[in-house]
Protein backbone atom coordinates (compact mmCIF):
# COMPACT_ATOMS: atom_id res chain seq x y z
CA UNK A 1 0.00 0.00 0.00
CA UNK A 2 1.34 3.64 -0.73
CA UNK A 3 1.80 5.76 1.87
CA UNK A 4 -0.41 7.79 3.27
CA UNK A 5 0.45 9.34 5.97
CA UNK A 6 -1.91 11.24 9.05
CA UNK A 7 -1.79 11.92 12.57
CA UNK A 8 -4.88 9.86 14.33
CA UNK A 9 -6.02 10.86 17.63
CA UNK A 10 -5.39 7.18 18.58
CA UNK A 11 -7.48 7.89 22.26
CA UNK A 12 -10.44 7.57 20.07
CA UNK A 13 -9.47 4.79 18.02
CA UNK A 14 -10.11 1.35 20.36
CA UNK A 15 -12.04 0.11 18.52
CA UNK A 16 -9.92 -0.53 15.56
CA UNK A 17 -7.23 -2.42 18.20
CA UNK A 18 -6.59 -5.63 17.45
CA UNK A 19 -5.76 -8.16 20.73
CA UNK A 20 -4.09 -10.86 18.20
CA UNK A 21 -2.48 -12.62 20.86
CA UNK A 22 -5.51 -13.82 22.94
CA UNK A 23 -6.71 -14.97 19.49
CA UNK A 24 -6.17 -18.77 18.51
CA UNK A 25 -4.47 -19.51 15.22
CA UNK A 26 -6.53 -19.53 11.98
CA UNK A 27 -9.15 -16.88 10.31
CA UNK A 28 -10.94 -14.17 12.17
CA UNK A 29 -13.51 -11.55 10.67
CA UNK A 30 -14.21 -7.97 11.67
CA UNK A 31 -16.28 -5.50 10.37
CA UNK A 32 -16.10 -1.48 10.75
CA UNK A 33 -18.45 1.02 10.12
CA UNK A 34 -16.64 4.67 9.04
CA UNK A 35 -18.08 7.74 8.85
CA UNK A 36 -17.24 11.54 9.93
CA UNK A 37 -16.06 10.34 13.50
CA UNK A 38 -13.38 8.52 12.04
CA UNK A 39 -12.20 11.32 9.25
CA UNK A 40 -12.63 13.77 12.30
CA UNK A 41 -10.01 12.14 14.55
CA UNK A 42 -7.60 12.24 11.89
CA UNK A 43 -5.22 15.82 12.02
CA UNK A 44 -5.70 17.35 8.83
CA UNK A 45 -7.74 14.76 7.04
CA UNK A 46 -8.03 15.29 2.88
CA UNK A 47 -11.63 13.58 3.58
CA UNK A 48 -13.87 14.98 5.97
CA UNK A 49 -17.25 12.66 5.53
CA UNK A 50 -18.39 9.14 4.38
CA UNK A 51 -20.15 6.16 4.97
CA UNK A 52 -18.06 3.36 4.41
CA UNK A 53 -18.26 -0.49 5.21
CA UNK A 54 -14.38 -1.79 6.20
CA UNK A 55 -14.54 -5.97 6.10
CA UNK A 56 -10.68 -7.34 7.36
CA UNK A 57 -9.78 -11.12 7.30
CA UNK A 58 -7.52 -11.90 9.35
CA UNK A 59 -5.12 -15.13 9.32
CA UNK A 60 -3.15 -15.53 12.49
CA UNK A 61 -0.01 -18.02 12.74
CA UNK A 62 2.99 -17.90 14.78
CA UNK A 63 5.09 -16.39 12.20
CA UNK A 64 2.79 -13.38 10.82
CA UNK A 65 -0.64 -11.76 10.57
CA UNK A 66 -2.60 -11.52 7.07
CA UNK A 67 -4.69 -8.78 6.99
CA UNK A 68 -6.93 -8.47 3.70
CA UNK A 69 -8.94 -5.28 3.42
CA UNK A 70 -12.18 -4.75 1.65
CA UNK A 71 -13.79 -1.35 1.94
CA UNK A 72 -16.94 -0.42 -0.17
CA UNK A 73 -18.56 3.03 0.34
CA UNK A 74 -18.58 6.78 0.06
CA UNK A 75 -16.59 9.58 0.89
CA UNK A 76 -18.32 13.42 0.65
CA UNK A 77 -15.98 15.28 -2.20
CA UNK A 78 -16.77 18.37 -4.00
CA UNK A 79 -16.56 18.22 -8.10
CA UNK A 80 -13.59 19.68 -9.30
CA UNK A 81 -15.72 21.18 -12.31
CA UNK A 82 -19.25 22.23 -10.67
CA UNK A 83 -17.81 22.33 -7.31
CA UNK A 84 -20.62 20.61 -5.82
CA UNK A 85 -20.62 18.20 -2.98
CA UNK A 86 -21.29 14.58 -3.92
CA UNK A 87 -21.19 11.17 -2.98
CA UNK A 88 -17.83 9.43 -4.61
CA UNK A 89 -18.37 5.48 -4.54
CA UNK A 90 -14.68 3.94 -2.94
CA UNK A 91 -14.77 0.59 -3.54
CA UNK A 92 -11.18 -1.59 -3.17
CA UNK A 93 -9.15 -4.80 -1.84
CA UNK A 94 -5.41 -4.67 0.09
CA UNK A 95 -3.46 -6.85 1.49
CA UNK A 96 -0.61 -6.66 4.50
CA UNK A 97 1.67 -9.06 6.06
CA UNK A 98 2.51 -8.35 9.66
CA UNK A 99 5.82 -10.42 10.60
CA UNK A 100 7.18 -10.95 14.37
CA UNK A 101 9.84 -9.94 14.82
CA UNK A 102 13.10 -8.03 17.10
CA UNK A 103 11.12 -4.59 16.50
CA UNK A 104 8.64 -2.55 15.08
CA UNK A 105 9.04 -1.13 11.80
CA UNK A 106 7.88 -1.16 8.11
CA UNK A 107 9.58 -3.23 5.58
CA UNK A 108 8.26 -2.52 2.51
CA UNK A 109 5.32 -1.47 0.74
CA UNK A 110 2.47 -4.10 2.08
CA UNK A 111 4.88 -5.59 4.44
CA UNK A 112 5.42 -4.79 8.67
CA UNK A 113 7.31 -5.93 11.25
CA UNK A 114 6.29 -6.07 15.32
CA UNK A 115 8.65 -6.66 17.94
CA UNK A 116 7.66 -10.00 19.78
CA UNK A 117 6.75 -8.30 23.06
CA UNK A 118 4.16 -6.56 20.87
CA UNK A 119 0.37 -7.89 21.68
CA UNK A 120 -1.82 -5.01 19.87
CA UNK A 121 -2.18 -3.64 16.80
CA UNK A 122 -4.24 -1.02 15.67
CA UNK A 123 -5.64 -1.11 11.71
CA UNK A 124 -6.90 2.31 11.77
CA UNK A 125 -3.95 3.94 9.79
CA UNK A 126 -4.15 1.03 7.37
CA UNK A 127 -7.64 1.92 6.80
CA UNK A 128 -7.49 5.54 6.02
CA UNK A 129 -4.53 4.43 3.98
CA UNK A 130 -6.30 2.22 1.42
CA UNK A 131 -8.82 4.82 1.01
CA UNK A 132 -6.99 8.04 0.99
CA UNK A 133 -4.95 6.04 -1.96
CA UNK A 134 -8.10 5.20 -3.65
CA UNK A 135 -9.14 8.68 -4.38
CA UNK A 136 -8.34 10.07 -7.79
CA UNK A 137 -6.41 13.18 -8.35
CA UNK A 138 -9.25 15.12 -9.49
CA UNK A 139 -13.01 14.44 -8.21
CA UNK A 140 -15.76 15.00 -10.79
CA UNK A 141 -19.48 14.14 -10.80
CA UNK A 142 -19.85 10.57 -12.98
CA UNK A 143 -21.56 10.53 -16.09
CA UNK A 144 -25.65 9.11 -16.87
CA UNK A 145 -26.63 6.22 -18.20
CA UNK A 146 -26.45 8.22 -21.46
CA UNK A 147 -23.17 9.39 -21.24
CA UNK A 148 -23.70 12.91 -19.87
CA UNK A 149 -22.72 14.94 -17.07
CA UNK A 150 -24.27 14.89 -14.33
CA UNK A 151 -23.01 18.23 -12.48
CA UNK A 152 -25.12 21.01 -11.35
CA UNK A 153 -26.36 22.75 -14.88
CA UNK A 154 -26.70 25.78 -12.83
CA UNK A 155 -23.40 25.97 -11.08
CA UNK A 156 -21.66 25.19 -14.11
CA UNK A 157 -23.84 28.26 -16.15
CA UNK A 158 -22.57 30.90 -13.40
CA UNK A 159 -19.33 29.50 -13.33
CA UNK A 160 -18.71 29.94 -16.56
CA UNK A 161 -20.30 33.49 -17.04
CA UNK A 162 -17.76 34.61 -14.16
CA UNK A 163 -15.19 33.08 -16.61
CA UNK A 164 -16.25 34.80 -19.88
CA UNK A 165 -16.35 37.82 -17.49
CA UNK A 166 -12.91 37.74 -15.71
CA UNK A 167 -11.08 36.97 -18.90
CA UNK A 168 -12.87 39.60 -21.04
CA UNK A 169 -11.68 42.17 -18.14
CA UNK A 170 -8.23 40.69 -18.63
CA UNK A 171 -8.28 41.12 -22.51
CA UNK A 172 -9.47 44.67 -21.96
CA UNK A 173 -6.42 45.14 -19.69
CA UNK A 174 -3.57 43.62 -22.03
CA UNK A 175 -5.37 45.70 -24.77
CA UNK A 176 -4.79 49.34 -22.68
CA UNK A 177 -1.39 48.36 -21.30
CA UNK A 178 -0.06 47.38 -24.94
CA UNK A 179 -1.08 50.07 -26.86
CA UNK A 180 0.06 52.42 -24.17
CA UNK A 181 3.33 52.06 -25.44
CA UNK A 182 2.89 51.75 -28.66
CA UNK A 183 3.26 54.23 -31.47
CA UNK A 184 2.23 55.56 -34.73
CA UNK A 185 5.37 54.77 -36.77
CA UNK A 186 3.94 58.38 -39.13
CA UNK A 187 3.98 60.19 -36.35
CA UNK A 188 7.51 58.89 -35.64
CA UNK A 189 8.90 59.81 -39.10
CA UNK A 190 7.41 63.43 -38.58
CA UNK A 191 9.43 63.73 -35.31
CA UNK A 192 12.76 62.73 -37.08
CA UNK A 193 12.46 65.46 -39.62
CA UNK A 194 11.70 67.99 -36.68
CA UNK A 195 14.38 66.51 -35.22
CA UNK A 196 17.06 66.97 -37.99
CA UNK A 197 15.43 70.54 -38.81
CA UNK A 198 16.14 71.44 -35.33
CA UNK A 199 19.76 70.06 -35.50
CA UNK A 200 20.50 71.93 -38.38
Amino acid sequence: MRRFLANMAMDNMEQYVIAFRSLKDGIHHFEYQINKDFFDNVESSLIEDGDLKVGLEMTKNQFMLKLHFSIEGTIKATCDICLEMFDYPIDCEDEIIVKFGTMTQELDENLYMIAEDEDTISVAQWIYELIGVNMPIRFEHPLDANGNSTCDPEMIKKLNEYLVEEKTDTDKADYTESNSSRTDPRWDALKGLLDNQQLN
